[in-house]
């Protein structure tokens, strides 16, 4: 038994080396990146993540996604009906704090991972690194690049993974029924005692059926493609929730649950 949910799900992505597909990723990236900024140039937008005067209505379907995400989580709630029962209160109330924590780690493992990259593409316009420094700077950067691009593969799934489980309206009901069961909040319940327990849950319509904040049915399944895709939304994010972070209430909530 897990003394918590995010070392269940964590439990279950131990070596998110094995999404490597083993494929050069920075022609991919290079080439996401040119686009992004040839995008904004022509949309007469100004190019990166630091105009924080841009508004919602701009502002990336992903990024969208994500603060209505946030929304839905942080509002929800048990049934009016079931709003006294303190045990379940407090189970809920943990619950929703876990998935919150983990969305803040998800928006930092974004950040992180497209610093990483503005950090090679810096390195490798530089002139002033001999040859031989360079090369052992490229290498550790790479490593340090796939190191958070795991990290965000791993805490995004993780993050979907206990928002299917706990509010997905979407999710199966015998899929929830034997994941909410693993929680150690459930210890000692029996099956029926559990879905009594999920049946006082209010459930919600996220933006995607199955990913809740990004479209994991638009995945590949190849995981050199699925890294590509994430990558890509991770850029999208962070293209427009970055500009607006300061001037949002979304990183006050996240903050107040990690």
């Amino acid at each position: 038994m897990y003394d918590s949910p995010l070392k269940f799900y964590r439990d279950q992505h131990k070596n998110p080396d094995l999404y490597n597909g083993g494929k050069p990723e920075t022609r991919e990236i290079q080439e996401m990146l040119a686009e992004d900024e040839q995008r904004k140039k022509e949309g007469g937008e100004e190019a990166g993540p630091g105009n924080v005067e841009k508004k919602v209505e701009i502002i990336s379907p992903a990024a969208k996604d994500f603060i209505q995400t946030v929304d839905l989580v942080r509002n929800a709630k048990l049934k009016a009906e079931f709003a006294s029962d303190k045990l379940e209160q407090v189970i809920f109330k943990e619950r929703q704090d876990a998935i919150l924590g983990t969305l803040k780690k998800v928006l930092d493992d974004v950040k992180n991972y497209m610093s990483s990259i503005s950090y090679m593409i810096q390195m490798r316009q530089s002139e002033e690194v001999e040859q031989k420094k360079f090369l052992e700077q490229q290498v550790e950067a790479e490593v340090i690049r796939k190191r958070y691009h795991n990290k965000l593969i791993s805490d995004l799934k993780i993050a979907a993974r206990l928002i299917n489980v706990s509010l997905n309206a979407e999710y199966s009901e015998e899929l929830r029924l034997q994941e909410e069961s693993k929680f150690p909040s459930r210890s000692g319940m029996k099956p029926e005692q559990v879905r009594e327990a999920l049946d006082k849950h209010e459930y919600y319509k996220f933006p995607h059926k199955a990913g809740a904040l990004i479209d994991f049915q638009k995945m590949p399944r190849d995981p050199y493609a699925e890294r590509k895709y994430i990558a890509g939304w991770a850029m999208s994010v962070y293209s427009y929730l970055a500009a607006i972070i300061n001037d949002s209430s979304i990183d006050k909530h996240l903050d107040s649950a990690a």
